[in-house]
């Protein structure tokens, strides 16, 4: 059965986020891969923040659009433990792990690391640094990894300059414009939060809904 891409179909996504987990987001990055391998067009909008983690799916769309004052790229890796030892032995709690193989545990709270166990944890972050960078060069080789590989962040303008993203937008003007060309499907809406935000967000949402209702052309769907 031989498949068929989909022609001249795009996909928007808006993507807010100051990254997580690397195994949750490398996921993210890969679900949006299979669309885009599939032949489905991915523009991502940050209006606020794509930092760490979300960058590192936001940069496998064929284009990013941000926010002038978003926060873009912090691609570097973190980890942070606090070391409780000294409480446990406080309050008279002993601890004691039991393990097999020599690097099953290194850096815990519960014990000060001595020097091998620190070094192996960097090297392991030094790993997934190396690989995060990998990825960005995979889907952006202009961007320069010495200079933006760092951990720092960028606003959208500084974003646009070095490549990082493609253009200055935000997503509201962005589905407003697609409503006036393109056939829109479907218009998912995701909060339920109450105050000022959220009646932000359901004022625009019944914006956005008059406006496609206005095109005969249009079938929307809000869920």
């Amino acid at each position: 059965m031989t498949e068929t891409k989909p022609e001249n179909v795009k996909v928007l996504v808006k993507l807010d986020s100051p990254g997580g987990t690397v195994t949750g987001y490398g996921l993210v990055s890969q679900q949006l891969s299979r669309l885009k391998e599939r032949g489905f067009d991915i523009t991502v909008v940050v209006d606020q923040v794509a930092a760490s983690g979300g960058y590192m799916a936001a940069v496998v769309s064929d284009k990013i659009v941000v926010a002038p004052n978003a926060v873009i790229g912090s691609i570097g890796v973190v980890c942070n433990i606090p070391i409780v030892e000294q409480m446990l032995d406080n309050i008279g709690i002993d601890y004691k792990e039991y393990t097999a193989g020599k690097f099953k545990r290194t850096v815990t709270p519960y014990r000060h690391p001595d020097e091998e166990s620190e070094q192996h944890l960097n090297d392991q972050l030094g790993r997934i640094h190396a690989f995060f960078k990998d990825h960005i060069s995979k889907h952006r080789p202009n961007v320069d990894m010495g200079v933006l590989g760092t951990g720092e962040v960028w606003s959208g303008y500084e974003a646009v300059e070095n490549g990082l993203a493609d253009e200055i937008g935000i997503y509201d003007d962005i589905v407003l414009e697609w409503i006036e060309k393109y056939q829109v499907l479907k218009v998912y809406k995701k909060s339920d939060k109450k105050g000022i935000i959220g009646k932000f967000t359901t004022s625009l949402v019944e914006n956005v809904s008059a406006k496609l209702q206005e095109s005969t052309s249009i079938h929307n769907k809000f869920q």
